[in-house]
């Protein structure tokens, strides 16, 4: 058999089974890994750039804080992309990264500008 005709089913296989699921579910929710890594991401960000805000909502104990961070920001619907309104962890996360300073009040879970 030629290394083509062994290859090419493989190739096939692979292919559909990636577009496997494409254009179904709801355009919000992500895959869990995806939810997963916007939540640290997100509670890094609010740790860093509002760390005062993030023990407020939190609470003092790091590790207590870190989980009920994670826990609620997992809990927050996701966006299919960037987003600077709507209630979504991208635009938490938004308002967390650009110039923190001023929007940290906007990238707290609790706040409306995200709802």
């Amino acid at each position: 058999m030629a290394l083509s005709q062994r290859w090419l089913p493989r190739a096939i296989a692979l292919l559909v089974l990636s577009m496997a699921g494409c254009g179904d579910g709801d355009p919000l929710v992500e895959e869990e890994p995806v939810r997963e890594l916007a939540a640290m991401d997100y509670c890094d960000c609010m740790f860093l750039q509002c760390h005062d805000l993030y023990h407020d909502v939190w609470g003092s104990d790091e590790g207590t804080s870190r989980q009920e961070c994670l826990r609620e920001a997992e809990a927050t619907p996701h966006a299919t992309g960037a987003a600077v309104s709507g209630d979504s962890i991208e635009c938490r996360l938004h308002y967390c990264e650009n110039e923190p300073t001023r929007n940290c009040a906007h990238a707290a879970v609790q706040t409306d500008i995200c709802r």
